[in-house]
């Protein structure tokens, strides 16, 4: 028995080839221009927030629409190349409060998006620090959206 499973263990660590990851666009090329919002800002993480996120790529930034009447949209989008490395994901509704917003109600929205307005669901949380701010979120992995923080974990 000890013999088969140290068979095994050996032929494991030989057969593995590791996580396989898709090649990735660095998002530094995501586009300048969403509808009728243009790029006006870029808003680096500092290096604290990024070793404590430990993220293989990030996207910040702010966007606007001239002559509208509209406050900055505002994306944040962090990629992960691989989650087997201990990085875990990092839920809005605790990163919200430690920065100092208070989340005032939390639901699930349904997003219409792409050509054929395909929907899927996030997660609407409605935060207040000085003014109130929507945030909308959730997860994408493996060809999936989840709008959960506990369903990401699974993904």
């Amino acid at each position: 028995m000890v013999a088969v499973l140290l068979g095994a263990t050996t032929g494991m660590a030989y057969l593995s080839h590791g996580e396989s990851t898709p090649p990735a666009k660095p998002l530094t090329q995501f586009p300048d221009q969403i509808g009728p919002y243009s790029k006006v800002i870029e808003w680096p993480l500092d290096k604290e927030t990024l070793d404590i996120l430990k993220l293989s790529d990030y996207l910040n930034r702010g966007y606007w629409t001239p002559g509208m009447n509209r406050d900055l949209l505002g994306l944040y989008v962090g990629y992960f190349r691989s989650q087997r490395t201990g990085a875990t994901i990092h839920s809005p509704k605790n990163c919200l409060p430690g920065a100092g917003w208070n989340p005032v109600q939390a639901t699930i929205y349904q997003i219409a998006a792409g050509r054929w307005r395909a929907r899927f669901r996030s997660t609407c949380i409605s935060c207040a620090k000085l003014r109130t701010r929507v945030v909308l979120y959730w997860y994408q992995s493996h060809g999936r959206i989840v709008a959960s923080d506990t369903g990401a974990s699974s993904i």
